[in-house]
């Protein structure tokens, strides 16, 4: 009998124990749990001076290279004015001279052409316009077309100012350089015209006219 009634109570106490040890297991305080740890990352370090005067040389040197209208040997020379330049603003300096010299080797060198066109569009006004269109019919239409513009297009070139207009890009350069011959070849073919035809009026036997 008391061997039956020990079985009986080990199999409840098995029954039980499960369901003691689960209760007995601490649960998780949600209010003391730490925040899970998660990787950072740094936050970068600024440019040193350094660094950032030597990026500004490489960009200003490939800006220097650009220009269109400096030798060889004047690149040379301001590129030596970047690689000692300590500070930005020293840099922007040498660079803007650089462009501001690009502007006066354009206008030297087309100082020969500037001084042509000026005085072929003196000699104009001193002649009278075409009147015989039987001979001058095609130079008459072209002059009526472009002839008030071709001033302006003398202008626009001759006006260029190292100091003003450094940093106007070889794409306007380019284009009032071509302003510039437009207006000289134009005006060259007016004056010869007008002066042809004065020589006629005066000699209107001399065939060789």
């Amino acid at each position: 009998m008391k061997k039956q009634l020990y079985l009986a109570a080990t199999a409840a106490l098995v029954a039980v124990a499960p369901h003691a040890i689960q209760a007995e297991q601490p649960t998780p305080n949600e209010g003391n749990q730490e925040a899970p740890l998660t990787a950072t990352t740094a936050s970068p370090l600024p440019m040193v001076a350094h660094d950032f005067i030597s990026q500004k040389r490489v960009s200003s040197r490939a800006e220097l290279d650009s220009l269109a209208y400096l030798t060889a040997e004047q690149k040379e020379e301001f590129k030596k004015q970047i690689e000692v330049a300590q500070s930005e603003i020293e840099v922007d300096n040498a660079l803007f001279a650089a462009k501001k010299a690009n502007i006066q080797a354009l206008k030297d060198e087309e100082s020969e052409t500037v001084e042509k066109a000026i005085m072929i569009f003196r000699d104009i006004r001193q002649l009278p316009e075409l009147t015989d269109a039987s001979l001058y019919d095609g130079q008459m239409y072209t002059w009526s077309a472009i002839g008030d513009m071709l001033d302006g297009y003398l202008q626009s070139f001759y006006s260029l100012n190292p100091e003003i207009d450094a940093n106007l890009t070889n794409q306007e350069l380019a284009r009032r350089l071509s302003n510039l011959y437009n207006a000289f070849h134009y005006g060259t073919m007016e004056y010869i015209a007008r002066d042809l035809e004065q020589k006629h009026k005066q000699f209107p036997d001399n065939q060789e006219l």
